[in-house]
């Protein structure tokens, strides 16, 4: 898939996750708000990809960064554009090691580097768990099979 097809999925994605109803609510109103949100995710995604332009994966960080917002969306709100863009622009100016840092933030980007670490060392960690499951499975009924 080629990246703007997966920056228009992640931006969909995010905008029907706020911008929710009940199947039975799903009116042309939806739709076209949903549409809207997506272009303007889209746009404002484009916007702040030069400030990640010079890093290698550059496509899958701002990606990463949509739909980890999705992660973390709230409920309905009247300025979503607001919202999206300076989160977005946050994350990615983390990204980006060229910004300049005090000493006084290296405090919370240690944090930050420990919480996403840790993170990630979960999902490590279930998915050793998730294959181990399976393995063993696959032992046990290539076991009964063999008898």
């Amino acid at each position: 898939m080629s990246y703007h097809r997966k920056l228009h999925a992640a931006c969909l994605t995010l905008a029907e996750e706020l911008n929710w109803k009940e199947e039975s609510e799903m009116t042309a109103t939806y739709v076209k708000q949903t549409a809207e949100m997506t272009r303007k995710f889209i746009e404002i995604a484009d916007k702040w990809f030069l400030i990640i332009l010079d890093l290698p994966n550059n496509q899958s960080i701002i990606i990463g960064a949509i739909n980890y917002l999705r992660g973390q969306a709230v409920g309905p709100s009247p300025d979503y554009y607001t919202w999206f863009e300076n989160t977005l622009a946050t994350l990615l100016k983390i990204c980006n090691h060229q910004l300049p840092i005090s000493l006084e933030d290296i405090p919370f980007l240690i944090s930050l580097q420990q919480g996403t670490l840790n993170a990630m060392q979960e999902v490590l960690n279930k998915n050793a768990e998730e294959k181990k499951t399976r393995n063993n499975n696959r032992q046990t009924r290539q076991k009964r099979l063999d008898k």
